[in-house]
């Protein structure tokens, strides 16, 4: 388990080390700031997954200017919680203002509502 986060071990060292993101083109770039990292770098989901763990392929990938990408993964579901203040503004920006704290999304598991032959699959 100590091999797993290692790199906490280390964190104080790079501490200065905010991600240079400004030639980034991706919705983590867009909104993580010194003070939100500041703020959520030495937190862990209770799976020990870390800030730097959900925004490393951000980092790693800049992305194209045409081509605007997450940038950032959640390791598992509580990352959306532990992380809610990179996570929400990410997913407000990815997905054209949907804010998760003041918005739901709609659900519908009404089968029925898929309609019947004809209209998805055909008889046959």
């Amino acid at each position: 388990d100590i091999l797993k986060n290692l790199h906490l071990l280390f964190k104080d060292e790079y501490d200065a080390d905010y991600p240079d993101l400004r030639k980034h083109n991706n919705c983590l770039a867009s909104a993580l700031t010194p003070a939100i990292y500041g703020q959520l770098r030495d937190k862990l989901t209770p799976n020990n997954w870390s800030l730097d763990q959900c925004i490393q392929t951000g980092v790693d990938n800049p992305g194209h200017p045409f081509i605007k990408t997450v940038g950032m993964v959640a390791g598992d579901e509580e990352s959306y919680e532990v992380f809610a203040e990179i996570f929400n503004p990410v997913i407000k920006d990815r997905h054209n203002g949907y804010d998760p704290t003041t918005m739901k999304h709609p659900t519908d598991l009404d089968s029925g509502a898929c309609g019947g032959p004809g209209s998805f699959w055909s008889e046959g």
